[in-house]
This record gives C-alpha cells, structure tokens and sequence, in this order.
C-alpha cells in the first residue's frame, strides 16, 4: 500500500499524539492482551509477597524460609516471564507497524508476531528472569555477610541499578526482534549496545513509561485525577508503555542502524525529504547483512 508523505508525522511526538487520538482502540486491544499474558506473573509476584508479609519481621530464625520462598519465586517466575514474552512478541509487532503507520488488523498481526518471534522473544525473557533471580540470590548471600547498614543501602542501590538495566535490555530486545531478523547471540550484543548508548535517556523514557503510576502515588488522594489516571491505566496502561519504548528504541535504530543499511526503514512512518511515496511490505530482508528487516 502507498502512502503520502505529506500526511505522515513530521516526528515520533506527533505519531505518540495521533496514535492517541486515532488509534487508542490498538492501545486497548494490546493493553487487553498483554494483560492476559502477564497474569501468571502477577500471580506469582502476588503469592511471594503474601508469603513474606505472613512472615512478618525477619529474623535469622526465619531468614531461611525467606530465601525459600525466594528461591520458589524464582522457580515459578521462569515459565511466568516465557508466557508473558509469548505475549510481547505479539505485542511489539502490532505496536511497530502501529508507528510504521501500516494497516493493522489487531487479532491477525498480534498472531503473527507470536508466530514469528515468541521463540527469541521466550529466549529474551528467560535469560532476563534468571539473571534477577541470580543477583537477588547472590545479594541475600553479600547481605548475609555485610552487616553494616551503610553497605546494605550500597548492595541494595546496586541491585536496584541492575534491575533496571536488564530490564532495558530486555525491552530493547523485544522491538529488536520485533522489526530485525538475526541470531539470538547478535540480539543480545546489539540490546546491550543501544542500552548502555541510551542509557540516561533511556531510563528517564522508562520513568514516562511509568508515568500513570506516579501520577496515581502523587495525586491518587485528589478523587477525579485518580479516576481519570485508574480508568487510562486499566484501558490502555501497557498499550501506552509498549507504545512510548518502542518509538525510543526506533529513534535509536535510526541513528545507529537503519540509516546506512536499511535505508528503506529509515525513519518509516515519517514524513523525510528525499522520498515521495513509502511503499508497505511485510518483508523486508537484504541479504548478506547482519541483521535482516522482518
């Protein structure tokens, strides 16, 4: 299908805003869906938490219970994330032709993202899972060990960074497999890459990914604005976090990949001079090349 330039987005802001004010049935079909796939998570993370609290004070009487439930949440959380990437590989494929301003048929393209990339999107989700559950783990031990309170908030601020980093690689993953073709191993590298390239930018991106939330702890006590903010979240609250990450990570692509070896995909969905009309395909292969455009 051939589209104009001149009804294209002249940046990724103006395609947050039109996909809000033209496409937020996508945001809720997507929000609808990824929340179905991340159920056996919450439960899991739900039970944990349960567990703890009826522990109640921790003690080193019951300091061994507490890694036993640890270590079971963990256990539990490795099919729990590969069920919830089957869902992103959806997902992240419907919200990249979203912003590539492709025809969408939600139930048809969602299915064809899980058939196309669950397995790296699983591979991705299971290294990340493990590796939290690794430096949790290895965190109680150093914990164990340090008793002091000034290198517990040091361990603790450690994990925290952490965290956060491998969950930026895991998200950049996602949109990589979402729109590139290659190996798991060349996945990886590349992920590491734009997040540690990005990585200011990229957590304050995931601070406006989180917005909603913040917005509901700052003002949840003002009754309209909690309503207005719970009613957006329930609607479209992960439709918007897929949305927001995704046209970072595809600004990021640009810059570092698309515009010497994919130039078909350089800025897609956007209005640039030097191309009259943008013609839509679903393959977009070269060969010989290292990463290979779906």
């Amino acid at each position: 299908m051939k589209t104009s330039n001149n009804k294209k987005p002249f940046d990724r802001k103006e395609v947050f805003v039109k996909t809000f004010k033209s496409e937020f049935n996508i945001l809720i079909k997507t929000s609808i869906a990824m929340s179905f796939f991340a159920l056996p998570t919450l439960a899991v993370l739900l039970w944990c938490m349960g567990e703890i609290m009826f522990l109640g004070k921790i003690t080193p009487e019951n300091v061994l219970n507490l890694y036993s439930i640890q270590a079971r949440m963990n256990l539990w959380l490795i099919p729990s994330v590969a069920f919830l990437s089957v869902g992103a590989a959806g997902a992240f494929y419907v919200i990249r032709r979203l912003v590539w301003g492709e025809d969408i048929c939600f139930f048809k393209h969602f299915w064809r993202g899980i058939k196309n990339n669950t397995r790296q999107s699983i591979m991705a989700g299971v290294l990340a899972i493990t590796l939290v559950g690794g430096i949790g783990y290895a965190s109680n031990l150093l914990s164990l060990n340090f008793q002091l309170e000034s290198t517990y908030w040091i361990l603790f601020l450690i994990q925290i960074f952490l965290y956060v980093f491998i969950l930026l690689v895991l998200i950049f993953q996602y949109c990589i497999i979402a729109v590139y073709s290659d190996s798991m191993i060349t996945i990886i590298k590349n992920s590491l890459a734009f997040t540690l390239s990005s990585l200011p930018k990229s957590v304050a991106i995931l601070a406006l990914m989180a917005l909603p939330m913040i917005l509901l702890l700052l003002f949840g006590n003002v009754y309209w604005i909690y309503l207005i903010i719970t009613v957006l979240m329930g609607l479209a609250g992960l439709g918007y976090a897929i949305l927001v990450f995704t046209l970072h990570a595809h600004g990021i692509f640009d810059k570092y990949i698309n515009k010497t070896n994919f130039p078909q995909i350089y800025k897609k969905g956007l209005y640039h001079e030097g191309t009259d009309m943008d013609f839509e395909s679903d393959d977009y292969s070269i060969e010989g090349s290292n990463l290979d455009v779906q």
